[in-house]
């Protein structure tokens, strides 16, 4: 009895072993596919930024700063196209009010 309670008790073992040496496998497995996906997004990562940091073909800025400069040159033109409608608007009040006054006084506008 005691010889065949310890042969279960090998055998268990063993299937034990043979369980988690799958489960060693399965995880090996696992970690090689996250390092491949983390070079690959690592590789993404670089290429982006040679995009967007580095002067490409032809260019002697980057792209992030030509976007940067066209941004600012557009908001700075917003400000000014602003303040000219601003002016022109103030410009054709005091214009209407000058006629206004001088027909008022019987002149001609």
């Amino acid at each position: 009895m005691m010889v065949e309670n310890a042969r279960l008790s090998v055998a268990d073992l063993h299937n034990r072993i043979q369980n988690q040496a799958a489960h060693i496998a399965d995880l090996k497995k696992e970690h090689a596919d996250i390092v491949d996906s983390m070079q690959e997004m690592s590789q993404k990562l670089d290429n982006l930024y040679r995009a967007l940091m580095e002067p490409q073909a032809g260019q002697e800025k980057s792209l992030l700063d030509r976007v940067g400069r066209i941004t600012v040159a557009y908001e700075s033109g917003g400000i000014i196209s602003g303040m000219v409608v601003r002016v022109a608007g103030f410009v054709i009040a005091i214009g209407a009010l000058v006629a206004t006054i001088r027909a008022g006084m019987g002149g001609t506008p």
